[in-house]
């Protein structure tokens, strides 16, 4: 009988993660003290849905979208302002961007506003590898801005076909990344939500991570437009 081989992980990182995360190693390695809790915070930031074409990605992003306006105006928030490029609120494009994302003002914790940002074919603007100096410029600017989503209380919910694709200064933002397809038994779409820091990338674009929770949903009641981004 042929003897089964096992699979062994080389990655180093994702190694000792593992060992260092464990329940064992945690619990001998905790000391716990007094002192008031932190308040639970607003999840802002930025969530990259991804999947291959017709896999439901564009689709996920707007009910993820809907499911949040309705969570938080149950509370009693306001949707103050919702810009994409394709056709739903205001319309934004890759040059007025970084603009738009300095006009917000800075809100107090207590204010119950929230900014959406929908961003179809996201890596189309930002793509790996590009050598173009002025785009190079703006994703710099871009990144200040995403790493101070919770201060003008933003979403910014994204599309891309492959994670890796996107610039990795941008990526590296991602509060999550949801891969998302179709299920073959209920013909549902299946989003898998990743942890943006649980997420191994390499250069090829390839990426690994374990999802921290996983919907199964129909499709959303907002009618979009995905060929505008073609035409801008």
């Amino acid at each position: 009988m042929r003897k089964t081989q096992s699979v062994v992980n080389l990655d180093p990182i994702a190694v000792n993660n593992k060992r260092d995360n464990s329940i064992l190693a945690r619990l001998f390695k905790t000391r716990r003290f007094g002192g008031k809790k932190i308040n639970k915070e607003i999840p802002y930031g930025h969530y990259m849905f991804c999947g291959s074409q017709g896999g439901g990605k564009t689709a996920s992003m707007l009910w993820y979208f809907e499911r949040l306006c309705k969570q938080y105006q149950k509370k009693g928030w306001k949707i103050n302002k919702i810009y994409s490029n394709f056709g739903i609120g205001e319309k934004i494009s890759k040059n007025t961007l970084f603009s738009t994302f300095l006009d917000l003002p800075e809100l107090n914790r207590e204010d119950k506003v929230i900014n959406f940002f929908l961003l179809d074919e996201f890596h189309t603007y930002f793509p790996k590898d590009n050598f173009d100096r002025a785009t190079k410029l703006l994703v710099g600017d871009l990144v200040q801005c995403f790493s101070q989503l919770r201060k003008r209380h933003c979403f910014v919910l994204s599309s891309s076909q492959i994670y890796g694709r996107l610039d990795k200064s941008l990526r590296e933002q991602c509060l999550y990344m949801i891969q998302c397809r179709r299920s073959k038994i209920s013909n549902k779409l299946v989003n898998d939500f990743i942890r943006g820091d649980d997420i191994l990338c390499d250069d090829l674009g390839r990426w690994s991570g374990n999802p921290e929770r996983i919907y199964v949903h129909g499709l959303s009641t907002i009618k979009f437009n995905s060929s505008l981004i073609i035409k801008e």
